[in-house]
């Protein structure tokens, strides 16, 4: 399975959501996935296939340009998707992609296994940011 992008019209819909606000350390669209980084404390695009950017925070509820504020939600209710989820699937974050999710199946060795959240149905993704800690055989 592909990547997934989560929609900017879906960002609308999270609820219950904390917030964590900050800096970008580079460019990034509203809905990826983001991390921070130890040194500068800025944010950027997450992904699992390398240590240093596979520790999530959260989604960027915002876009935003280099240097400029960013809202990140770490956890909460993502609903309006779409079809685009399979209900009762974890997604994890994706390797193939800078800042999106994927289905946990699509993990392959040496990928590391951050959990994104549970598709509670086909639209609504339950965001629970969780680093297992380990790489895939």
């Amino acid at each position: 399975m592909a990547s997934i992008t989560l929609s900017t019209s879906a960002l609308v819909d999270l609820q219950g959501a904390a917030q964590i606000s900050g800096f970008a350390g580079e460019a990034i669209a509203q809905g990826k996935l983001v991390y921070r980084d130890p040194i500068t404390r800025k944010f950027f695009l997450a992904k699992a296939d390398a240590i240093g950017t596979k520790v999530l925070v959260g989604v960027a509820r915002n876009g935003a340009a280099i240097n400029a504020p960013v809202d990140v939600a770490p956890a909460g209710l993502i609903s309006g998707l779409g079809a685009v989820l399979t209900a009762g699937l974890y997604y994890v974050l994706s390797a193939a992609t800078a800042g999106a999710i994927a289905p946990i199946a699509d993990l392959a060795s040496t990928n590391h296994n951050v959990l994104v959240g549970l598709a509670l149905s086909t639209s609504t993704l339950q965001l629970a940011v969780k680093d297992w800690g380990y790489v895939l055989p």
